[in-house]
């Protein structure tokens, strides 16, 4: 699994999952504050792009990931 997050993480009040499984938090007002990327090594070894729908379709380039999926390893 993959955290990531924006800020202090505790600021979320809300709690969604994506079309995908993933999980994401959000604070008040709506704002994504906390994802977790459920699968991510695997997910990037794929080679496409990682889709989060939130509540719109994001693609992530997997490079833009490698760099933190490295370091947890």
């Amino acid at each position: 699994m993959l955290y990531l997050h924006v800020g202090d993480p505790r600021s979320a009040v809300d709690f969604d999952e994506s079309l995908e499984g993933h999980a994401l938090r959000f604070r008040i007002g709506g704002r994504l504050v906390g994802l977790t990327i459920v699968g991510a090594r695997w997910l990037l070894a794929q080679g496409g792009p990682l889709t989060i729908t939130v509540p719109r379709r994001v693609e992530i380039d997997p490079t833009a990931l490698a760099a933190a999926i490295t370091h947890g390893a």
